[in-house]
C-alpha cells in the first residue's frame, strides 16, 4: 500500500513532523510514502487518521536538524528526513545522544 502526503507552503516543518509522527507510528516504510502529494495516474491513500501503536524516539539534535533541513529547496528533502527518522528509530543511525520522545518536547 502506498500513501501520499501534501505539505502546505507555510508551516511545512510542523506539518511534516505531524505526518512523519503519524507514519512512523504505523511503521510505514519510507518507500511507501510519496511526499510530493501523489498526483499522478495511480492515486495513493492518505495517511491513517489516528496514530498507530509505535512511538518513535529520536535524539533532540535530529529534531533541530530537521527544522533546518526543511528550509532547503530540494523537493526530496522531506522524504530524506523521513528516511533518516526511520533509520534512527530502527537504531540504524548514530544515537550518541539521549533520545527524546518524538512528538514530545
Amino acid at each position: 500500500m502506498s500513501f501520499a502526503v501534501t505539505l502546505p507552503d507555510q508551516g511545512q516543518f510542523a506539518a511534516w513532523r505531524q505526518a512523519a509522527r503519524l507514519a512512523i507510528s504505523h511503521r510505514i516504510p519510507p518507500g511507501d510514502i510519496d511526499w510530493t502529494g501523489g498526483a499522478g495516474l495511480f492515486a495513493a491513500d492518505p495517511l491513517p487518521d489516528s496514530p498507530g501503536p509505535h512511538q518513535a524516539r529520536v535524539p533532540e539534535q535530529f529534531v533541530k536538524l530537521a527544522g533546518s533541513v526543511i528550509w532547503h529547496s530540494a523537493p526530496e528533502r522531506v522524504a530524506l528526513l523521513y528516511q533518516a527518522l526511520w533509520r534512527l528509530d530502527a537504531r540504524e543511525g548514530s544515537l550518541c545522544r539521549k533520545p527524546i520522545r518524538w512528538g514530545g518536547g
